[in-house]
């Protein structure tokens, strides 16, 4: 929640020691289910995996 109230729902990724936020939506036109989804997502996307901590090959989404 910031400031004014909003609850925007965020992935925080690092890439070595640099941190990137991504919003992923805003609350409740995203439910915490999708937002959660869409996380998991774009985790596998940069990682390979869905675990944390785990890299492996890069995802393609599937079209």
């Amino acid at each position: 929640m910031n400031k004014c109230g909003s609850k925007t729902f965020q992935l925080r990724l690092r890439r070595g020691t640099a941190t990137s936020w991504i919003t992923l939506g805003r609350f409740p036109e995203m439910s915490l289910r999708d937002a959660r989804m869409q996380a998991t997502w774009m985790h596998v996307c940069e990682y390979g995996t869905a675990e944390p901590g785990i890299r492996s090959s890069v995802c393609t989404v599937p079209q």
